[in-house]
């Protein structure tokens, strides 16, 4: 990820968050332009009937999701 393409000031969609260690090294360094308290929305299968899930945690959370996975 080239952190110096992500701005703060407008949406960001990282895709393939697919463990919890790729979601840290996400995490470490979305930190750095992000407070730690900032609502993050994950989604997993989606578009997938039946097995799509969405769901907002603080970024300091996202590496603490069990539902992480292809």
């Amino acid at each position: 990820m080239h952190l110096s393409a992500i701005l703060p000031t407008r949406p960001a969609l990282i895709c393939q968050i697919y463990n919890r260690r790729v979601a840290s090294d996400v995490k470490i360094s979305l930190m750095e332009r992000y407070p730690a308290s900032h609502p993050i929305t994950l989604v997993r299968a989606a578009g997938v009937d039946g097995d799509e899930q969405v769901w907002t945690v603080p970024l300091h959370e996202i590496d603490h999701q069990d539902a992480l996975d292809h």
